[in-house]
């Protein structure tokens, strides 16, 4: 992760094994006293990490542990409650906010929602940013996360090799992510075509949202299998519309990494066998347009052409067989 200095900044480079969970904005704790139920509830974490408690009033939260906040809170309830009995637990967890960098299909910042029901693994951050790439190094996955150990905010880094999860199914390093989590995925450049395509079909997202445009018979947005490929998701769309759709003239447009759209042409052709060549398989946010043939174009033109002086034509025709 870059130069000697910037790695002074982590501590204990060493797996993760245990994370406790740190309260931020936007969470809800769970307050139950044993004995006190008038005060018993759900209270909201506030934007500048204040909560509003019985008795007590503002008490500042941010960034501590379930367990911490507990111990703060029978102290402080200690001065104003005989025996102050109480737990607290997470209501609702804010949305999960992680980066995912490096070599995967859509890097940047991801937020997930109802982490609580469904908690987030690896494999999810990995599928939420497209799956992996054909360089993506499955050995040597970084994982930097900020814990709390003494009272203070650290960062941790750890490796984690997915090489087992993939060809074995062990879950071990599979864990789940935790808010301000950076995934980054270096490259290699020894990832075989057999283990890139099993890496694949494990890490890619189940779905992806693709748009059909020009001359289908269903254009619009479509949601697809990973996998598909180009012909298929134009047959998804109905199939090219008979004498306007030109076959020999069909565009991928594509996002790259660096944001830049590129363009690419291919033939529609299902009768021959095609390779991944003439026949790329899709990525999330492709767009493909089924060019019109050169008459379509024209047909087109001359009807927004004399589209305008359509009622004047029919006027001028209306007269002429009244005065007839």
């Amino acid at each position: 992760l870059g130069s000697d200095s910037n790695r002074e900044n982590f501590k204990n480079s060493k797996p993760i094994k245990r994370y406790n969970y740190l309260i931020g904005s936007g969470d809800i704790l769970q307050l139950k006293f044993s004995d006190l139920e008038i005060y018993n509830g759900d209270y909201q974490v506030l934007n500048d990490g204040w909560i509003f408690l019985p008795v007590i009033g503002n008490y500042f939260i941010e960034n501590k542990t379930l367990e911490e906040a507990r111990n703060e809170l029978i102290s402080k309830y200690s001065k104003e409650l005989i025996v102050p009995d109480l737990q607290l637990s997470l209501s609702y967890s804010r949305p999960l906010d992680i980066s995912i960098i490096g070599e995967v299909q859509k890097p940047g910042l991801y937020q997930i929602k109802d982490i609580l029901e469904n908690p987030p693994r690896l494999v999810d951050g990995l599928q939420l940013a497209g799956g992996i790439t054909s360089k993506s190094n499955l050995e040597d996955v970084k994982l930097i996360r900020v814990f709390k150990e003494d009272g203070e905010l650290i960062k941790k880094i750890t490796s984690l090799n997915l090489t087992s999860l993939v060809e074995e199914g062990d879950q071990s390093n599979n864990i789940k992510l935790s808010h301000g989590d950076v995934l980054k995925i270096n490259s290699t450049s020894e990832f075989s075509k057999t283990q890139y395509k099993l890496a694949k079909a494990t890490l890619a997202p189940a779905q992806i949202g693709i748009t059909v445009v020009g001359e289908v018979k269903q254009p619009g947005e479509k949601m697809v299998f990973s996998g598909i490929s180009l012909i298929e998701a134009i047959m998804i769309a109905g199939g090219p519309v008979d004498w306007q759709a030109n076959r020999q003239n069909i565009q991928l447009i594509r996002e790259d990494e660096d944001g830049a759209i590129n363009v690419s042409r291919y033939k529609y052709n299902i009768n021959k066998k095609n390779s991944i060549n003439n026949n790329p398989i899709l990525k999330d946010g492709d767009i493909i347009n089924v060019n019109p043939v050169n008459y379509t174009k024209f047909s087109r033109g001359v009807k927004t052409i004399f589209s305008p002086l359509r009622d004047i034509i029919t006027g001028i025709t209306f007269y002429k067989l009244i005065d007839d």
